[in-house]
């Protein structure tokens, strides 16, 4: 079989599977009478399983069926939630703010819509959301780095600091929260302090190539040239992407943090739990 074939294939495969779920949903809503309740159940059902396949277009399909048969703000979140996965943060901000709107203490959506925030690049009001999270459910190491991350990028670099050390007072143990202080530090001129991080994520992680290549850039920097290479090279050996310039991190680079997907190294990552 083709590839044409296998795609042409697939599409009806998914076109059936939702025919199906439709044709499930009405009999469910036949005899269920005209809550639809279970119908709701199931449609929400095949979300998460769609969701868990990462399968994100029928998942998102299958929630706004449920949406519209039974809006609840779990089911707004699971749906932001798979929109936050396909990279549709506009959306997702819609769909997690729903979610608060109808439960203002929904923890979890202020955390995600403050994430989706960050992808936009709308600092302020991801800070406001992770305020909001912080208020209802306390602090958390993944939440003082989303935080620092903000800050970061109103340049903010105390406050970002700040954050980055309660990151580490609350889980001192995790390498990269130390090498996201040492870009912090780095940037501000810091080269100290930006060496002792680095130096430190490396104690935790002696294979942690984006540790070596950040401190590289800080002894490069000091005219510490052959420590630099040593470092480099160390980083080449663990990543060898390194090598071919297809890993862009590091310290200080034209006053702009390197980042990778949007991202600055050591960010957590996105909840995409859905529950």
């Amino acid at each position: 079989m083709g590839v044409g074939s296998m795609v042409v294939l697939h599409a009806k495969q998914r076109r059936r599977c939702k025919a199906e779920l439709i044709v499930s949903l009405a009999v469910l809503c036949l005899s269920a009478g005209s809550g639809c309740d279970s119908a709701a159940r199931l449609a929400e059902q095949q979300g998460d399983a769609f969701f868990a396949r990462g399968e994100l277009e029928d998942a998102i399909f299958s929630y706004g069926d449920a949406l519209r048969r039974n809006a609840s703000a779990e089911l707004y979140e699971k749906r932001g939630t798979a929109y936050l996965s396909k990279g549709e943060y506009e959306r997702s901000v819609a769909d997690f703010g729903q979610a608060v709107t109808l439960e203002s203490n929904y923890a979890s959506s202020y955390l995600k819509r403050g994430q989706a925030y960050l992808k936009l690049r709308e600092y302020r009001k991801s800070l406001a959301d992770f305020d909001s999270r912080l208020e209802l459910n306390g602090s958390t190491k993944d939440l003082c780095v989303y935080r620092a991350e903000a800050y970061i990028g109103l340049s903010e670099f105390d406050k970002a600091i700040l954050a980055l050390d309660e990151a580490i007072l609350l889980d001192s143990k995790n390498a990269s929260t130390y090498v996201l202080r040492a870009q912090v530090h780095s940037f501000q001129g810091q080269s100290a302090d930006a060496i002792e991080d680095c130096s430190r994520a490396i104690q935790l992680d002696p294979e942690y190539a984006y540790a070596y290549w950040n401190r590289a850039i800080v002894l490069d920097e000091l005219g510490r040239s052959q420590e630099a290479k040593t470092d480099r090279d160390r980083a080449i050996a663990f990543d060898s992407g390194f090598a071919f310039g297809t890993t862009e991190l590091g310290g200080r680079v034209s006053r702009e943090f390197r980042r990778v997907d949007g991202d600055i190294l050591g960010l957590a990552p996105l909840d995409m739990d859905i529950h």
